[in-house]
Parts: structure tokens; C-alpha cells; sequence
């Protein structure tokens, strides 16, 4: 108390001058997997790696500055050689991504919107609050303004708005709250576009700023309406994933149906029905499709023999560690993190992760998560990460279990559409 905060290092992980990250921190710690996933090593483009650690580095330094003006005394951003490519030849030397990020982020007067998820549907509205830092290099109060905000898709401009902004003080912060609707229509199903930021006073750009987003139209992301399903679900425990679908609810094993692919929804209750577990496997084994939502801790008594042990995770960040299976058809590899939950709520990927035996050919890890940490030793991943996103075979047919946060469907186009595929609208 009464003490001003100061951080030497603050640090959102080390690329190397080939874009890389570090591979003391890849193979002896784990550290860039928590950001990438196996995106992490060198077989994959470095622009993955670079993309994450550089919008880290942006985040990182933007909610500093929105929200700790009272209690912090000084940040060094850690490290500088690392932002820059060729930095032992003077002639060569060059700012890298994460440089010109920061850049964003320092500026004397930043315009910086609070946003909770980078995913959005065609149409959508939201109303983020907007922070106005002024720490003018002049001492200079902003005069009153205007603030425009766009959405663009490259040099094509989809949507926009603006309002007027009051006088901010120099050394000051002040929000806004702003009204910002997606565009209604895309030119694609799938457009990754950037939200950009411009604050003008006194005919001046004060300040512009932008931020990678994804919009997607409700098609690109809902299931196929020849998708027909059967649900058992007695506890209603998965109705906040389940309710929209076209599903026929089930409240015996012996009702299957041998052609409809079948969701789970509380595997606690299935198991407990008297040969519940064996005719579960017997309806995958002729060539059924389940998908278990949610399972737990329960999929280890469904497969003791494969699942090691399961740990409830909030996991912010999950990572495709089999990116040509059909659940991530159309997914991109950043795309797995930060699911839109609405209400102002920190956005997640998944509550939870499997540790499996790797070792059996019946069982595939479809992605990954792990805690953002410093250092590991010994068995610390089976603390800190894990699978959140498996596929079982089970003879002629398969078991997904999904800890994903899939709730966020409705507003998340992402988990709109890691759901769809789910339930088998690329197959």
C-alpha cells in the first residue's frame, strides 16, 4: 500500500531474429506452447508465433495504460533485441512486428477500446468502453473532438460511426462508451478485418489505433440444416449449447437411432443407466458419431484405459494440435482463443483438459492448452495443461469429447462454427 508498482521486465515471450521463439524457452520450459501450441516449433511459420507474441505485447501494454495511471510508476517492456531482425548487422537491422505493435501502444495519446472478444457476427452490435490516455510529449490538454471508429476488410471500408468527445486534461484517462455495429453484409462468409480507431481535435489526429477482428456471417458458422441429431441430456446440463439444435431428446440408450450422430450433454447420468457405458461404446463401435460435451472427469470411467487424468482449466488460449481434422475445417490457427462470453466476462476456450496416454493409437489429441507460466519441471504439465478437444475411436466409429467453451456460440462465430463442424457439417 501507498507504494508505486514498477516492473524492469515485462515480458510476452523472446522470437528470435528468425522469428522463432526461443528454443531454451520451447524445449526446456514450455513457455510459447501456452501462446501457440505446437504452432511453437520450427516446422510452422514463425508469422504464427509473431502474430500471438506480438498482440500480447500490444494487450499487455494497453491495459497498463488504461486502467493503472494511479498506481504505477514505470514499465519496461522486455526485450528490445527481440523486436528487431538482423540486429547484429547495423546495415540490416530492422524494426520486426511486435516493434511497430508497440509503437500502437506507447503512443503519447493512445485511443485504446476495452474489448472482450475479437470474433463477430455479421450484424452484430457491441458497446465497448474506449479509453483516451493523454500523456501529451507537449503537457497539452486534447480539446474537444471527435472520435471515429471503422471496420475495414483491406482498403474497403464495411462499416463506421463517430461521436463527439469532451476536452481531456493532459495526464488524464478518459472513457467513452462507444456504439459499434458490424456490418450487416460481407463480401465473404469469412472476413478477417481490423477495427480502427481515429481520434481528431482542432482539425489534428490526436491519435489511431486498430485491432485484428473476425466476422463472419451466421451461415458460415451455424450447422447445415440437413444435420439431424439426438440428444441425451436429462440434466439439461449442455441446453446452453444444445438448445437451437435440431435434436430429438433421448431418455434411454435403447432409443438410438444407428443414423443420427448423438450428443451428450451429461455423461455423469449416461453412466449410471444400467449397461449405460457399454452400449454408448456399442452404438460408436457399429460406426455411431458422439460428441460429449462437457464430459469431466466422467470420461475417465468411460476410458479408463486411455484417459489418464482430467483438471478443470480457464483456459483463455486453446491450440489445434491436429489442424487438418474436419473439426477445424475453416478454422485458421489463431482462431481457437478468446471465445466471446458477453457481459463484460474474461473471454475463454475451455474449461478443462484431458491427460491421455499417447501412447494408444485409439486416441488423438485434436488441441491443446496450457497455462501461461515461467518455468516447469517434472510432470507440472499434467498440472497446467493438457487436451481440452480429443477423438476416440472406437471401432467403426468415433467419441469426441469437448471441453471447449461452446456456450459462446451465439455470439462467437468461432465456436459457431468449431460446433457445426462438431456435429459433422464437413463430413
Amino acid at each position: 500500500p501507498n507504494r508505486p508498482l514498477i516492473s524492469q521486465e515485462l515480458s510476452t515471450g523472446y522470437p528470435r531474429n528468425d522469428g522463432w521463439p526461443s528454443r531454451s524457452y520451447q524445449f526446456d520450459r514450455y513457455v510459447p506452447q501456452a501462446l501457440v501450441g505446437d504452432y511453437a516449433y520450427e516446422q510452422n511459420d514463425p508469422a504464427i508465433f509473431l502474430t500471438r507474441q506480438s498482440f500480447m505485447t500490444k494487450e499487455l501494454a494497453e491495459v497498463i495504460r488504461r486502467t493503472n495511471r494511479q498506481n504505477t510508476a514505470g514499465i519496461l517492456h522486455f526485450a528490445y533485441l527481440t523486436w528487431f531482425t538482423d540486429v547484429w548487422m547495423a546495415d540490416k537491422v530492422r524494426p520486426a512486428q511486435t516493434y511497430y505493435e508497440l509503437k500502437k501502444a506507447n503512443q503519447p495519446v493512445l485511443v485504446s477500446a476495452e474489448l472482450f472478444g475479437r470474433h463477430f457476427y455479421a450484424g452484430a452490435s457491441l458497446r465497448p468502453r474506449v479509453a483516451i490516455v493523454n500523456d501529451d510529449a507537449q503537457q497539452r490538454d486534447i480539446p474537444a473532438g471527435t472520435l471515429a471508429w471503422a471496420i475495414v476488410d483491406g482498403n474497403r471500408t464495411l462499416a463506421q460511426g463517430s461521436q463527439s468527445v469532451p476536452v481531456v486534461p493532459y495526464y488524464s484517462n478518459q472513457w467513452i462508451d462507444v456504439a459499434v455495429r458490424m456490418p450487416d453484409t460481407l463480401p465473404r462468409p469469412r472476413v478477417n478485418a481490423k477495427l480502427r480507431w481515429t481520434l481528431t481535435a482542432s482539425g489534428q489526429v490526436w491519435s489511431e489505433n486498430d485491432y485484428d477482428i473476425v466476422l463472419a456471417t451466421r451461415a458460415w458458422a451455424e450447422p447445415a440444416a440437413s444435420v439431424h441429431l439426438q440428444l441425451f441430456d436429462p440434466s439439461g446440463a449442455a441446453k446452453a449449447i444444445t438448445a437451437a439444435l435440431d435434436a430429438t431428446q433421448i431418455m434411454s440408450l435403447d432409443e438410438l437411432s444407428p443414423t443420427k450422430p448423438l450428443i451428450v450433454g451429461d455423461l455423469g447420468a449416461l453412466l449410471k443407466l444400467e449397461g449405460g457405458a457399454n452400449k454408448l461404446k456399442a452404438f460408436a463401435s457399429s460406426g455411431g458419431r458422439v460428441l460429449l460435451l462437457h464430459p469431466k472427469a466422467d470420461l475417465l470411467a468411460l476410458f479408463p484405459e486411455l484417459i489418464k487424468s482430467y483438471h478443470d482449466a480457464e483456459g483463455e488460449i486453446s491450440s489445434m494440435q491436429w489442424p487438418t481434422s474436419p473439426v477445424f475445417d475453416g478454422i485458421e490457427p489463431l482462431d481457437t482463443a478468446w471465445f466471446e462470453l458477453g457481459e463484460r466476462r474474461i473471454p475463454r476456450a475451455c474449461s478443462g483438459a484431458f491427460i491421455v496416454d499417447r501412447s494408444r493409437p485409439d486416441v488423438r489429441t485434436l488441441s491443446m492448452q496450457c497455462d501461461i507460466h515461467v518455468d516447469m519441471k517434472g510432470d507440472d504439465y499434467q498440472k497446467i495443461g493438457g487436451a481440452p478437444l480429443l477423438e476416440i475411436r472406437v471401432g467403426k466409429g468415433t467419441v469426441i469429447a469437448s471441453e471447449l467453451m461452446l456456450t459462446a456460440k451465439d455470439k462467437d462465430p468461432i465456436a459457431g462454427r468449431l460446433l457445426a463442424n462438431l456435429l459433422g457439417r464437413s463430413q
